[in-house]
């Protein structure tokens, strides 16, 4: 009970660090998804030491993940040249389905991946379109 109380609290508390973003124009992530993802892609990093989500989250992989998105063609294998990590994950729309249940899905397919990654800092970006959710997160694994 207590374990459980203890992890609600520590998600509920980051959910309130998460940066806008502001300056990403048309590239920022909806904030309610972002406020939900977020939090929780830390919640399954259990070997990150996090003073803030402000110090591991970067808007610039952020915007990264939004122009990937947005092109399906623009190829992603070449992160992994530059230490860049990315996460993908694609579901269609099934009727009653939310924002919500989607990216608890994303999450849940993520963790076995999460569990394992070290990173230094990380971004996400997420779209709805043709009656799909796309969401893509990029780890970045040492400082530039």
């Amino acid at each position: 009970m207590w374990f459980a109380l203890t992890i609600l609290v520590s998600v509920t508390a980051l959910s309130y660090g998460v940066p806008e973003c502001p300056g990403l124009g048309e590239h920022t992530m909806q904030q309610d998804v972002k406020d939900d993802l977020i939090p929780k892609v830390l919640r399954y990093s259990p070997d990150q030491d996090v003073a803030s989500l402000s110090s591991v989250y970067d808007c610039n992989l952020e915007k990264m993940a939004a122009e990937v998105l947005a092109d399906p063609y623009k190829p992603i294998k070449f992160f992994e040249n530059i230490g860049i990590y990315p996460l993908v994950y694609n579901i269609e729309e099934r009727g009653e389905d939310n924002v919500r249940l989607m990216t608890h899905a994303a999450l849940q397919y993520w963790k076995k991946y999460l569990e394992n990654l070290h990173y230094f800092n990380f971004g996400c970006n997420y779209i709805y379109e043709h009656e799909m959710h796309k969401y893509l997160c990029l780890f970045r694994h040492e400082a530039e």
